[in-house]
């Protein structure tokens, strides 16, 4: 019986010093500081607006895969996790648009790509109707940064107000949502 209290012990201690480990060492670099996307690679969280409506509502939970972008970066209408560059202890939800070196244009609602269109079927056009959903001029997209617009563009607050995402802030990409929350 002994024995067996001392193998459990070391079991447990073995399993502290492996996960105490693993957070330090972040194996994800994942931009969180939140033990279940530096260990486990995933995380959850309930969105707080309605600024990606109609496609995640107020009160959703998003399932968030730290590990996406291990060994790639986020794809043009990858739908991401990222720290908010003014105030990095929240975390905001947005559509990627634009990365490191393309150029990026809004005119008529229409996101251009370095001169082609981006499918969007994810945004209403006929809601979009304030001045800077309908137009918005030219940008290049820098090195290391991600241009970003929620998909209710009349009410999100996105790189169109505060500029670009550097890549560090990424904290992975939602996977699944489970819509539990009611649209504005």
């Amino acid at each position: 019986m002994k024995k067996l209290i001392v193998l459990l012990v070391a079991v447990f201690i073995l399993f502290v010093t492996i996960t105490v480990s693993m957070y330090f060492i972040n194996p994800y670099g994942t931009a969180t500081s939140d033990p279940r996307g530096r260990i486990m690679g995933f995380m959850s969280f309930s969105m707080q607006s309605s600024s990606m409506v109609p496609g995640l509502n107020r009160g959703d939970r998003i399932f968030v895969d730290t590990t996406a972008y291990m060994d790639s970066e986020p794809a043009l209408n990858d739908v991401i996790v990222f720290r908010y560059p003014p105030a990095p202890e929240q975390v905001y939800v947005k559509r990627v648009v634009g990365r490191a070196g393309e150029r990026v244009r809004i005119s008529g609602g229409q996101v251009y790509v370095d001169g082609e269109p981006l499918a969007q079927p994810y945004v209403d056009l006929a809601n979009s109707r304030s001045p800077y959903s309908q137009k918005w001029g030219e940008i290049i997209v820098p090195q290391g940064m991600l241009f970003v617009l929620g998909d209710n563009r009349d009410n999100s607050n996105d790189s169109r107000v505060w500029g670009f995402v550097p890549r560090e802030n990424v904290v992975g990409r939602v996977s699944f949502t489970f819509g539990a929350g009611q649209a504005d």
